[in-house]
């Protein structure tokens, strides 16, 4: 490790610009749908509620994205049944 910290320092900057541009735009669209949509209290669970009343309310168009989304379901399902029988 250095002694000046370096090791911490996160190295964004040299990454192509394209990567940087992504998540730029992820974590702006992120913090908003946290803010505006979980009332600044975004977990998997209440994600996936407001998902489901989303496409309930037929506003989605989730054919476009089924597969991702099928991905996150199964991911934060994992999630949740890693911290429930961990305990933590």
């Amino acid at each position: 490790m250095s002694s000046n910290g370096s090791w911490r320092k996160p190295r964004i900057w040299r990454l192509p610009e394209k990567d940087r541009t992504a998540i730029f735009n992820f974590t702006f669209l992120w913090s908003l749908f946290e803010a505006q949509i979980m009332s600044n209290f975004a977990r998997a669970d209440v994600i996936c509620a407001k998902v489901d009343e989303w496409r309930a309310a037929d506003t989605l168009n989730t054919e476009n994205y089924d597969v991702e989304l099928a991905y996150f379901r199964s991911a934060t399902s994992r999630m949740e049944l890693s911290r429930i029988t961990s305990g933590t």
